[in-house]
């Protein structure tokens, strides 16, 4: 019934339609829905953040773990050193897992790195987002 009633009001009264259109209350509603739009879009970035932040924790763990392990190792590699008849294999096997687990660190820092420039994204975001509410709160109240 309403799509006729505006089908019949733009075929006859185009003036009178387009008036309905651009008032001052269709306006106020556009911007407060605008406004809850950009608050929506706030808490999902808020969201999202503390996401990648607890992601970039448990990285940072695993990291962590790794170096304790390359550590541990380095450690095993010189008491082997100081035995009177060190161990080849025990040698060969402590170098080549610090070997690996340095390839580990490595890849783990890109992946922090790379989740930090999605946290430092994300904070200007919603920095951005923030900015723009007051300009919507003055639209809404003219």
């Amino acid at each position: 019934m309403k799509r006729l009633k505006n089908w019949f009001m733009v075929r006859f009264f185009p003036s009178h339609f387009l008036k309905k259109i651009n008032s001052q209350m269709d306006r106020r509603i556009f911007f407060i829905r605008e406004y809850e739009g950009m608050m929506r879009r706030i808490w999902k970035g808020e969201f999202v953040l503390k996401n990648r932040k607890g992601l970039r924790e448990d990285i940072r763990r695993e990291r962590d773990k790794s170096v304790e392990l390359i550590d541990a190792a380095i450690i095993a590699l010189e008491k082997n050193a100081a035995r009177p008849e060190p161990d080849k294999t025990i040698k060969d096997n402590l170098e080549s897992g610090i070997e690996k687990r340095k390839l580990d660190i490595t890849q783990i820092e890109k992946q922090i790195d790379g989740i930090d420039g999605e946290i430092q994204e994300a904070d200007k975001e919603i920095e951005a987002l923030r900015s723009n509410l007051p300009l919507l709160e003055e639209m809404v109240n003219e």
